[in-house]
């Protein structure tokens, strides 16, 4: 296998091209990108044949901060010691996560779970799953503590039509 098909940036999984958007930070949407990189390899673990063939894939997609922050590294030459991140996946988030991602995660979710709203028109599907994305992600919250703030999050008509609900 030449070493360019291990590098190929480009994935169809069920007959859908599967590209990344380019990453600029960590963000709570950057998971989308991790989710998205992961279907790539497993749907041609072939292309992505070895540590480093996921790590350049996954380098391709960033840009700004986060690509300069590798960028010495990747322009080095052949003889320069490379750092391990270069040939390991798992190493290779760890850097990107230890240098662009939240410092706090959990706490961060936390404060978008309190200011997560339903808006009128939207639908119902789209906030349980930025809810149940966000409660994930959150440590001590028990049962009681989500059911209140999912309530709180929706709109009026809702809550009024499950306590019409309720009354019945």
């Amino acid at each position: 296998m030449s070493s360019s098909s291990c590098l190929k940036p480009l994935t169809i999984l069920y007959g859908i091209a599967v590209v990344p958007p380019l990453l600029k930070t960590l963000k709570s949407e950057s998971k989308n990108h991790f989710v998205q990189y992961e279907l790539n390899f497993q749907s041609k673990p072939k292309t992505f044949c070895s540590g480093r063939a996921k790590v350049n894939f996954a380098q391709s997609y960033l840009k700004g901060m986060a690509l300069e922050w590798f960028e010495p590294d990747l322009l080095s030459d052949e003889n320069t010691i490379h750092p391990d991140w270069m040939d390991d996946y798992s190493k290779f988030m760890l850097e990107l996560q230890t240098n662009f991602g939240p410092h706090d995660p959990s706490g961060d979710a936390e404060m978008q779970l309190e200011h997560l709203n339903m808006h009128d028109g939207q639908h119902i599907d789209k906030y349980i799953v930025e809810f149940q994305q966000l409660a994930s992600q959150v440590h001590g919250w028990g049962d009681g503590a989500l059911k209140h703030q999912f309530y709180n999050g929706l709109p009026a008509c809702i809550k009024d039509e499950i306590s019409r609900c309720l009354v019945t």
